[in-house]
């Protein structure tokens, strides 16, 4: 015999010697203990009051939206509503410093005067006297 002729025979063993526990393990006859029983956790159940709580996601708009214009610059001294109140048309908003203002109502008073000055010379030299 050669030396791959007998490696075959020898395999053949070894696998039917590999199968003796597989098949002796199958027997039906053998009976497996039970497992433990689970432990959990008890506890008494009572009505009670419960509060439920919801919570939504969304985005909220008022139902009617205006746009403040202001139709002059200026910075503002003070605001006379409350943020969310209901205003009416034409009612006070905003209150805007008024010193520029006066300042250049001044100043267009005096150019007023001077160009009447500059108008009638003689009754400005006369008043002058």
């Amino acid at each position: 015999m050669t030396n791959g002729n007998i490696v075959w025979p020898v395999m053949r063993w070894v696998a039917a010697a590999a199968m003796i526990p597989v098949v002796v393990g199958c027997d039906s006859n053998a009976k497996q203990a039970p497992p433990p029983p689970p432990k959990v956790s008890v506890i008494e159940v009572k009505p009670q009051p419960v509060t439920v709580y919801d919570e939504y996601v969304g985005q909220t708009q008022a139902p009617d939206t205006i746009e403040i214009r202001g139709q002059v610059t200026g910075l503002l001294e003070r605001q006379t509503f409350v943020d969310g109140a209901h205003v009416n048309k034409g009612e006070l908003l905003y209150v805007i410093d008024q010193r520029p203002f006066q300042a250049q109502f001044e100043r267009a008073l005096a150019s007023l005067a001077q160009a009447e000055a500059n108008l009638h010379p003689s009754a400005a030299a006369s008043s002058a006297f």
